[in-house]
């Protein structure tokens, strides 16, 4: 099970090519998406949105002059197709977590940071 969340990870991403310029702000673009994240209130819902299409919009704009216009757009699709990828494997080791959590009973050995991590 952990080979198969790692290769839902990590194939895409080698198969996209990612510059370390596009590796950040893809991190920025799935911390600001507030899709993920339950009980906000609705202020900050609207704050993550904005920075999230403020990071889009750099994202497209750094492809779109680095490859040009066509090109660029082509990467940046691809770039956020990421985005269910990577949100499955998440949701994967969440539930790998809890499995290891009841099966292993390391409640006397878990760590705090991370269930808050996982749980996020």
């Amino acid at each position: 099970m952990q080979k198969d969340i790692c290769s839902v990870v990590m194939d895409p991403l080698k198969r996209v090519k990612l510059s370390v310029e596009e590796y950040v702000l893809l991190k920025a673009l799935i911390f600001s998406n507030s899709v993920y994240i339950d009980d906000i209130c609705i202020s900050d819902r609207i704050l993550l949105q904005r920075e999230s299409e403020r990071y889009s919009k750099i994202l497209l704009h750094h492809l779109q002059a680095k490859m040009g216009i066509l090109s660029g757009a082509k990467k940046f699709a691809d770039i956020t197709s990421l985005f269910s990828s990577l949100s499955k494997a998440s949701q994967q080791m969440r539930q790998m977590h809890v499995f290891y959590q009841c099966t292993l009973q390391l409640e006397n050995r878990n760590a705090p940071f991370i269930d808050e991590v996982m749980f996020v």
